[in-house]
């Protein structure tokens, strides 16, 4: 099979040089399976010319998959590709995406992705949106626990921003806690392997 990628290559709106978890992840392990992949970086280019590019090298693929991060792609364009191309889209869910990413664009997918198996009830308000729950998940071929040695109790990846600071200063006056910002991955890799747990602040889900 052939699939085109259509995602964000760099980690935070390109703050880092560290490839996104889809792309560490999904291109390897489709690429393990003898599919042909190619990718497009949706901020490599300005909307319009995201749009064009997508239109003319999607119908040369079996498979569109898209992570949908703002409203870079149009339905439209979408709604085009649908005709030639199997469309898959995946969204995390967070407590700001389903409202606006997931309701919108859902229903220009043959199948939407959510990542968040307590949003799958709210699909039901969203016509022909297709949901399937696929949880977070880690290619074990290609990371691994390793043997570094213990020396923090938590660990924190992450920016602070909202109530976080405080969250983090709570758990570090009763438990010693390593926080980190932006690491090249085989760092962050062997930093997190070195705590007994790893601990998330997100608001994946607000009911």
């Amino acid at each position: 099979m052939k699939i085109l990628y259509c995602g964000v290559l760099h980690s935070y709106w390109g703050i880092t040089t560290e490839a996104q978890y889809e792309v560490l992840h999904f291109i390897p392990t489709w690429q393990s399976m003898g599919h042909e992949v190619d990718m497009i970086d949706v901020w490599a280019a300005d909307k319009e010319k995201l749009n064009k590019e997508l239109l003319a090298r999607a119908p040369l693929y079996d498979m569109l998959w898209c992570t949908i991060h703002l409203d870079e792609i149009y339905p439209e364009t979408l709604d085009s590709l649908r005709k030639s191309t199997l469309l898959c889209g995946l969204q995390t869910d967070d407590h700001w995406r389903f409202d606006w990413v997931s309701i919108t664009y859902s229903p220009h997918f043959d199948a939407w992705v959510s990542t968040v198996k307590e949003r799958l009830p709210d699909y039901v308000t969203v016509p022909n949106s297709n949901p399937i729950y696929m949880p977070w998940g880690v290619n074990t071929s290609l990371f691994h626990p390793s043997e570094e040695k213990k020396d923090t109790s938590l660990h924190w990846f992450g920016q602070i921003y909202g109530d976080r600071e405080e969250k983090l200063n709570y758990l570090k006056e009763r438990i010693p806690l390593a926080h980190e910002t932006f690491l090249p991955i085989a760092d962050l890799v062997s930093s997190m392997a070195k705590s007994y747990a790893i601990v998330n602040l997100s608001h994946g889900f607000i009911p």
